[in-house]
């Protein structure tokens, strides 16, 4: 699912049909002017690709010779409900993920 979601991205971003983003540049001499600011739209690409891997975070891992899932525990810093086992590590150091 997550190599399926990277690999659209990836394909979305590297086509040549009309493009999904947009960037305006102004020329004030000696400088130019990118809008929106080429650091933003590098850190929103990145969170947006980084959301693709956290949303792992929320499926729980079903315990070893058993049909369920581990309990949520309740952190003691914030009381909030997490699982302690995801699949997040797993999908992280998968050689495709990490080359897409």
């Amino acid at each position: 699912m997550i190599i399926r979601a990277m690999a659209a991205c990836k394909v979305l971003f590297c086509r040549n049909k009309p493009s999904l983003l947009v960037i305006r540049a102004d020329l004030n001499y000696p400088a130019v002017t990118l809008y929106p600011p080429l650091d933003e739209l590098m850190s929103q690409l990145e969170r947006f690709t980084q959301n693709i891997l956290n949303c792992t975070h929320r499926f729980g891992r079903w315990m070893d010779g058993f049909c369920r899932i581990f309990e949520p525990k309740i952190n003691p810093e914030t009381s909030e409900k997490y699982l302690p086992y995801t699949f997040y590590d797993d999908v992280v150091q998968n050689p495709m993920v990490v080359d897409l």
